[in-house]
């Protein structure tokens, strides 16, 4: 996979739409291992304009709580990723996407903190390489 950060500031929606127009196949970055991870998040730390940036993770809202998944509608297993041993929230709670920031915490990777979806940041999309 190909990644790009995008040093546009857009709402998460927005972001996922513009990601869809920069590439054929390409969404909101979805980081299934610590390596991807590290990809991710070396972009991040790289840019100098960017503090903050969307990957492709949300809630879905039920009645009674949020359910985390993917953009590509896969489910997110707590537990299994880098929340610097916590997870996202389920509580029902108005913040219900995913971004990654880059403050730097001596052993661990960048954060990933639950904000607002119309909170407007850069973006990171992933696209299948044309090779």
């Amino acid at each position: 996979y190909c990644y790009q950060l995008v040093d546009m500031s857009l709402a998460w929606d927005a972001a996922e739409i513009e990601c869809q127009h920069l590439r054929p196949g390409a969404h909101l970055a979805t980081i299934r291992t610590a390596t991807e991870e590290k990809i991710v998040s070396s972009y991040i730390r790289r840019s100098s304009t960017t503090a903050d940036a969307w990957i492709g993770m949300h809630a879905v809202r039920t009645p009674k709580k949020l359910i985390w998944e993917w953009i590509d509608g896969t489910t997110y297993t707590p537990g299994t990723l880098l929340w610097d041993n916590r997870a996202p929230s389920t509580a029902l709670s108005t913040a219900e996407c995913i971004s990654m920031t880059n403050i730097q915490i001596p052993g661990n990777a960048v954060r990933w903190i639950q904000r607002t979806c119309a909170t407007v940041l850069p973006f990171v999309c992933k696209y299948r390489s044309s090779f």
